[in-house]
């Protein structure tokens, strides 16, 4: 279909717009600076979220830093006891390697005085 421009009407010996046109004219003064507008907003609004968004981004970023700071803390004082115990534990299979020892230098020495004893009383 083809567009039909409405006519305009004479008054006074003037050409003067129809009421379309003249609807027509205000639409395309008003519609670019409506349009220009929103462009206007929602670009304030776009900087607006970017800007949240990137301070939550910070937050996110020094809340994960902090975290790892306190898990390499207590890794590191993990490794301390794990060390701590380790050594507390050889101390002791090392005490009782020793007490074992001896219990069975004790031992021979008993065999030792029950024999010299047993040869005194054959004396």
């Amino acid at each position: 279909s083809t567009f039909h421009r409405p006519q305009t009407r004479a008054i006074g010996g003037q050409a003067r717009p129809s009421h379309d046109e003249e609807l027509m004219r205000q639409l395309r003064e008003e519609v670019p600076a409506s349009n220009k507008q929103l462009s206007s907003q929602m670009a304030e609004q776009k900087d607006e979220q970017l800007t949240q968004a990137r301070q939550e981004i910070q937050r996110l970023t020094s809340a994960n830093r902090n975290l790892t700071a306190s898990l390499q803390q207590f890794r590191l004082e993990q490794g301390t006891k794990d060390a701590q115990l380790r050594q507390e534990r050889q101390e002791k299979q090392r005490l009782a390697e020793a007490n074992q020892s001896l219990a069975e230098r004790v031992d021979e020495l008993r065999v030792g005085q029950d024999m010299r004893d047993a040869q005194l009383r054959e004396e």
